[in-house]
């Protein structure tokens, strides 16, 4: 499910275009075309050759040894951008393999991640290059990889607020998956020790407060340290994103609940479907506290609308374990915008 939601955004990835159609087995793959048109600006997944994933392994070591030609044949000053173009590139191939093909796809990522390392000064296409790659790997769930690519874009950019952020999440996305009911120790002491450090160093900045209190405070959640998630999720206050309003409301009604205190729950259930209209775990988690209240008519309301079929707002809690994919369009968009 994670993974092949990267696969649905890879529509809008970098280059925006497009999904892959099998080349035929015997055709020879080569990313000539696509590297020159990017360079002219133009970002079309036309241009890419037809990839199967059945070659996946072939893809790397192609893309690789032309363009490090490429890059070599340009003027000095252009090297960096080059550099840039054929990691973008990279970027998109992974995306396109995903689920199907994640190690190969993890590295061309990490092959992209080299070339732009080397460029002389980081700068904010490479940043957005970072991002992008960072919110790729979260979606995978593959933790370890995730927090690999989050060390090395933070050796570029130390005082980035996300990057810091996603060292954190790459620690909770390695505490999955573990059996409900045990202590926060009982799987792994060192990750869940991790997971508590590198979210409260988060915290101190501003910019990822919010969310790295929600996400410490659901950690707590998960373990049945309701006490202790109601904490976090206080220290989280309000924010103007919807999806972390409707997180940290949907998360404080559960800890409610865990605690027995039902009017709490409803409350708080309320306030998330105010913040994201229409998502349905909210709305069930509403209406089952209020059958449990005795207040059937109004429950059995809002699961009735909540089972129409008709297309909901994306669910929040449905996206929660990719990380910062919710922010790809955004970063696509800037990105093809500083490669130009």
């Amino acid at each position: 499910m994670v993974r092949s939601i990267i696969q649905v955004l890879a529509v809008v990835a970098i280059v925006s275009l497009g999904n892959f159609t099998p080349a035929d087995a015997q055709e020879k793959i080569s990313f000539q075309p696509a590297l020159e048109a990017f360079l002219r600006g133009e970002f079309s997944s036309r241009t890419l050759p037809g990839l199967d994933v059945q070659r996946a392994r072939e893809i790397q070591p192609v893309l690789s040894r032309e363009a490090t030609l490429w890059i070599a044949a340009g003027p000095a000053e252009e090297r960096d951008r080059r550099r840039l173009i054929a990691a973008s590139i990279a970027l998109h191939v992974a995306n396109s393999l995903g689920e199907q093909a994640w190690r190969e796809a993890y590295n061309l990522l990490e092959w992209g991640c080299k070339l732009v390392r080397r460029n002389s000064h980081p700068s904010e296409a490479e940043r957005l290059w970072h991002w992008a790659a960072i919110a790729t790997t979260q979606a995978s769930g593959y933790g370890e990889d995730a927090d690999l690519h989050a060390s090395h874009a933070t050796e570029r950019f130390p005082a980035e607020p996300r990057f810091i952020l996603a060292r954190a999440v790459a620690a909770e996305l390695q505490s999955w998956p573990d059996e409900r009911h045990r202590s926060l120790t009982d799987r792994n002491a060192t990750i869940a020790t991790l997971v508590r450090d590198r979210f409260r160093a988060t915290a101190k900045h501003p910019a990822v407060k919010a969310e790295a209190h929600l996400r410490l405070g659901f950690f707590f959640l998960r373990h049945r340290y309701a006490a202790q998630a109601l904490k976090e999720f206080q220290e989280a206050g309000e924010t103007e994103e919807p999806y972390l309003r409707y997180l940290t409301a949907l998360f404080e009604g559960r800890a409610h609940d865990q605690e027995g205190r039902l009017a709490d729950a409803i409350t708080a259930y309320r306030r998330a479907v105010l913040a994201v209209g229409g998502a349905q775990t909210a709305e069930l988690a509403l209406a089952s506290a209020l059958a449990r209240a005795g207040r059937l008519d109004e429950a059995y309301e809002l699961v009735r609308t909540a089972i129409q079929p008709s297309k909901p707002p994306a669910d929040p809690w449905i996206g929660y374990g990719q990380g910062d994919l919710r922010f790809w369009p955004s970063i696509a968009s800037a990105l093809e915008a500083a490669l130009r």
